[in-house]
């Protein structure tokens, strides 16, 4: 495990895609910044891999899980667990089998 600390475009930029089986995002809570953070993480993922994203159904940060959910649907990944605030999202197999 390696723990980087930053801005997401400077943390994501130094690591290579398909190589993290975890990404944990705890980032700025604008739908913007929530939108990017989903896009540069996304293909980092290794085969199995998931993002974990902090602040999913926070009542007082409601863009966090509107972004997640639309970009779940349009994407092909899906919210596979959440505990408190936390969301787990993985690819949905199927989809990404016929997307390719």
């Amino acid at each position: 495990m390696v723990l980087l600390v930053g801005r997401s475009r400077e943390v994501a930029s130094v690591l290579r895609p398909g190589t993290a089986g975890l990404v944990f995002i705890d980032a700025d809570h604008q739908r913007e910044a929530v939108e990017d953070s989903l896009r540069l993480y996304a293909p980092l993922l290794q085969a199995g891999g998931a993002l974990a994203v902090h602040d999913y159904g926070h009542p007082l940060l409601p863009d966090v899980k509107t972004v997640i959910d639309l970009w779940c649907f349009a994407t092909g990944f899906r919210v596979v667990e959440v505990v408190d605030t936390l969301a787990v999202v993985r690819p949905e197999a199927e989809r990404l089998t016929w997307s390719i």
